[in-house]
């Protein structure tokens, strides 16, 4: 007769073996990434921000294409109109042809930091932010000061036309 285990208990091992879940996904990802950093050094993480960088540059470049649009606009809103839904907190400016978001809150870093998996989030998902941008149109700059995978209390950003900094 089989040992009967409580929902909660149960609960907490489905989790573990539930390979389908994101927070799997990196766990498994940061032990793969800390044994190759071990081995090869930090030229580990260039490799890494490079390649990510470069598939998602080539994803924006796609999405510009397929919409035919590839204004600083389109470029923000696809970028940060689905966040606050999916749990970001983060606030608006924009002046001046410059758009600026401060996020507050990410739950990518959160779930980084219960991991101990900020440095490969800050490869994998921060890293990607120029190349996007870039992928999305040539002319749109870049700026950050911060991230909170890096520590920050917030990430920064600043979005504007190469003709109007």
């Amino acid at each position: 007769m089989a040992k009967e285990i409580p929902n909660e208990v149960m609960e907490k091992i489905n989790a573990l073996l539930n390979e389908d879940t994101a927070e799997w996904n990196m766990n498994e990802k940061n032990i793969m990434y800390k044994a190759l950093r071990e081995k090869f050094g930090p030229e580990v993480d260039k490799l890494i921000a490079e390649n990510i960088g470069n598939r998602t540059k080539g994803t924006f470049q796609e999405i510009s294409k397929l919409l035919k649009d590839d204004s600083l606009e389109t470029f923000i809103q696809l970028l940060f109109d689905p966040l606050p839904e999916m749990g970001w907190k983060m606030e608006a400016k924009d002046e001046d042809g410059k758009y600026y978001r401060k996020v507050t809150y990410c739950p990518k870093c959160e779930m980084a930091k219960k991991l101990g998996a900020e440095k490969l989030m800050y490869l994998l998902a921060c890293c990607t932010d120029h190349y996007s941008s870039k992928g999305f149109n040539e002319d749109i700059c870049f700026e950050r000061n911060t991230t909170l995978m890096e520590g920050g209390s917030c990430c920064d950003f600043c979005f504007y036309m190469k003709n109007k900094k």
